[in-house]
């Protein structure tokens, strides 16, 4: 059921903005108020889930006077809006203790997070206020701590739930002097505070203890409690009575419910980050296609003195896509080339690459004497093991050390290990190791292990790390395993001169690329910039291939290929993108991956056009 959420916003168009924003983002709003009056005459006759309530109001009344009604006789939550106000202002509406606050203009992460923190919060409180009338009934069925104490500071009686709590049995107890039962302490400084009950016992007053007071039990461990003391009355004083209650479970709920907002802004903060990752790399990604594949068409003309500033050209481009691939994986959109693979064989050739860089370090590898096969992307695996071996390296530093890598298999799963004898990591640091632009290392970009643990997840995989200071660091990597591959010939194509081929991308000059470079084949090219454009032309001519880029305005290649499966399901598709295209069904096209090179290009082209028209 949809949250229902009620306006109060006296800005029209504010009111109207706010409605249409909240409605896309899948909530119901029940009605838009603009004033105190209208607000709580609404409420009398109906009620809402949630109030969006603007500080400033139509009217003698404010948006806090309105705060109170709603908090007072209708227990409704709300989130104040607002713009600006000055510090009495906000003194006064903290004092209603609202759910959240939302600053204008408004922006729909900030309205989310807030609406929903908003929820929970208002749910825990009343879920809070649940237990604690479930407590209050069971308590009084069953009965508080209870300790019955004379004028002279003597315990008289404890029922069966004080004697649980201080762990003194009934004849024990009785006739103690309070101090030695009831051992009240700071439950900072764990000082004494058994005055305090003298106190309330000599002033004849009643006390209740605020908290951070716990009691020491006879076993001598300490026990956070509530509690509160009061005057034994039958005409005259003739005692005091201690009434509390244990105080462990109370705070066991406030610490998880502080734990699960803190994961809520976590996990909010790296989406964003995420969103920013794919996004830079996705536009990266298209103008590295169009530069390498340039390169390319010059290093194939072979013009004198223009081969090492092709070289130096190319080598950035594959830095610069490396970097692209790094931050796709972290956002857990990395394209994928699976296939199966010898992890030992990898593992190996790796770290004999890498024990020629790092001569201080001695690398011992132990594994089964049988293969280990799994289905992944080898260049991303190989990036995997090349991280964690030089992070090992990087942490032993210039003195001598020993970095081990060990792979076995357990049942489905390939266990890869790598640890080293360096200096290890504090606990806050190895938290925060596998989140982006997290680094330690003066000129580190912070993007190593976040890719590392994109790569891992994209493999279906989990990685986990024990490290301590002085004592090294440890990663564990689980992959699952497969059968062994069947070895198949490797078919080759030759042009087809003549075919048709519509190549549909947002990207001109990437468009312009790819049309140079089948022109070249003899092919007939055709472009269009959208979805929109591709399905005019595919309907209004005839094709032999189309060529689809996935993520395009206006229409995307995955709502084009969709539609082309229904109106031309025999026509063959080549999608090419950035992006995995894990999360979009095929549905029989071939797919590429930007940034790819001109050859890589008309291959794939010539041997979907073969396998058409065989």
């Amino acid at each position: 059921m949809k949250t229902q959420i009620l306006i109060v916003e006296d800005e029209a168009l504010i009111a109207a903005d706010i409605h249409d924003r909240l409605v896309d983002l899948g909530y119901d709003v029940c009605a838009c108020c603009d004033s105190y009056s209208e607000a709580l005459q609404w409420m009398e006759t109906q009620r809402a889930d949630l109030v969006l309530l603007d500080i400033h109001l139509n009217g003698e009344q404010t948006g806090i006077d309105l705060a109170r009604e709603l908090r007072e006789r209708y227990q409704v939550p709300f989130v104040f809006l607002t713009a600006y106000v000055d510090s009495t202002t906000l003194r006064e509406a903290q004092k209603t203790e609202p759910a959240g606050y939302l600053v204008k203009p408004l922006q729909t992460k900030d309205i989310i997070a807030t609406l929903e923190i908003a929820r929970y919060r208002h749910q825990a409180e009343v879920d809070n206020r649940k237990m604690e009338r479930w407590l209050a009934t069971t308590l009084e069925s069953i009965g508080d701590g209870v300790l019955a104490v004379d004028l002279k500071g003597r315990v008289t009686f404890i029922n069966s739930i004080a004697q649980n709590l201080t762990g003194w049995c009934g004849s024990e107890a009785i006739g103690q002097p309070i101090e030695t039962i009831f051992r009240l302490v700071d439950e900072r400084t764990q000082a004494s505070q058994v005055a305090l009950v003298k106190e309330c016992l000599e002033q004849g007053k009643a006390m209740h203890l605020a908290e951070g007071f716990c009691i020491r039990t006879k076993t001598g461990d300490l026990l956070p409690i509530d509690d509160s003391i009061a005057p034994i009355c039958d005409g005259e004083m003739n005692g005091i009575v201690i009434v509390f209650r244990d105080r462990t479970r109370r705070q066991q709920l406030e610490r998880e419910r502080a734990t699960f907002e803190r994961h809520l802004f976590e996990s909010q903060r790296l989406d964003s980050i995420g969103m920013l990752a794919s996004g830079i790399a996705h536009d990266f990604n298209n103008l590295l296609t169009v530069v390498r594949g340039n390169a390319d068409f010059c290093a194939e003309m072979r013009i004198p003195d223009q081969a090492a500033y092709l070289a130096d050209m190319q080598e950035a481009i594959r830095r610069g896509s490396d970097l692209c691939e790094q931050m796709l994986a972290y956002a857990g959109q990395a394209p994928l080339e699976k296939k199966r693979l010898d992890l030992m064989e990898l593992a190996q050739a790796t770290v004999h690459m890498v024990q020629r860089l790092r001569t201080n370090c001695r690398y011992k590898v132990q594994s089964q004497a049988e293969p280990v096969w799994v289905l992944g992307d080898s260049r991303q695996l190989q990036q995997v093991i090349l991280n964690l071996l030089t992070n090992a390296a990087d942490a032993i530093g210039e003195d001598q050390g020993v970095v081990s890598l060990s792979l076995s298999q357990s049942g489905d799963t390939a266990l890869l290990e790598v640890s080293d004898t360096g200096a290890g990591m504090a606990p806050e640091v190895a938290q925060k190791i596998f989140e982006p632009f997290f680094s330690t290392k003066e000129h580190g970009r912070g993007l190593g292990l976040a890719a590392v643990a994109g790569f891992i997840r994209s493999h279906s995989g989990t990685i986990k790390v024990e490290s301590s200071p002085g004592k090294g660091s440890r990663f564990r990597i689980g992959i699952p395993v497969v059968g062994p591959p069947v070895a198949t010939p490797s078919p080759s194509a030759e042009p087809a001169p003549g075919a048709s081929i519509l190549v549909v991308d947002d990207e001109e000059p990437l468009r312009r690329l790819i049309e140079r470079g089948l022109t070249r084949q003899g092919y007939r090219i055709t472009e269009a910039c959208n979805g929109v454009e591709a399905l005019e032309s595919v309907r209004s001519q005839t094709f032999d291939l189309v060529i689809l880029d996935i993520v395009m305005p206006l229409m995307g290649g995955r709502e084009v290929l969709e539609i082309l499966r229904q109106e031309f399901p025999e026509l063959p598709v080549l999608m090419i993108s950035g992006y995995d295209p894990s999360n979009v069904p095929l549905q029989g096209a071939a797919f590429l991956a930007k940034p790819f090179g001109i050859n890589v290009l008309m291959d794939t082209v010539a041997q979907l056009l073969k396998a058409a028209l065989a």
